[in-house]
């Protein structure tokens, strides 16, 4: 079974161990919030750190200019965390054309077992309980897994939008 699990202190190790074995397979981690930053540039005290600022971020109480209000999430399946997922609740100009209201990353070694979409169902889920009724999802043109996950899941395609040397493919969901 997955689920969401709103990040804690008691998931530190989990979260670290998940940082290290996503990085020996990529150079980067999707959808983690800044957790990738946190950690790598202060292995002892980062996810304290990226904790504090998550949870001010969850309440809409941090403070740094131009941040946008997040949600982050672990994606767990019955025995580990397997993931991250954040639900954006408000866009900027670059969130609304390469970015969206939700982002989900499944570490390399658990993709292709179901999680991402499962993870992605509970994310509508709770953005109908905040009562967001239009919900954007974008993705890498190239990258064909997050094409398919937003379109079983009834992604309606608007359009590709072309930002740096990418190109985004931008899906609409209708709550209501």
């Amino acid at each position: 079974m997955v689920q969401l699990i709103r990040p804690s202190i008691e998931y530190e190790a989990q979260a670290k161990d998940l940082y290290k074995s996503w990085i020996a397979f990529e150079d980067s981690i999707e959808a983690c919030s800044g957790l990738d930053c946190f950690v790598k540039d202060d292995p002892t005290n980062g996810y304290k750190d990226w904790l504090i600022k998550t949870n001010l971020n969850w309440n809409g109480l941090y403070s740094e200019v131009e941040y946008i209000l997040q949600r982050t999430y672990f994606i767990k399946n019955d025995r580990e965390l397997v993931g991250f997922l954040g639900i954006t609740l408000s866009l900027d100009e670059v969130l609304y054309n390469v970015g969206g209201h939700i982002g989900i990353g499944i570490s390399p070694k658990h993709r292709r077992k179901g999680y991402a979409k499962a993870a992605f169902r509970l994310a509508l889920d709770k953005c109908c309980q905040w009562e967001m009724d239009r919900i954007l999802v974008i993705c890498n043109k190239t990258n064909i897994a997050s094409c398919s996950l937003i379109e079983s899941c009834g992604g309606v395609f608007e359009n590709e939008y072309s930002f740096e040397k990418d190109v985004y493919r931008r899906y609409w969901f209708e709550l209501i």
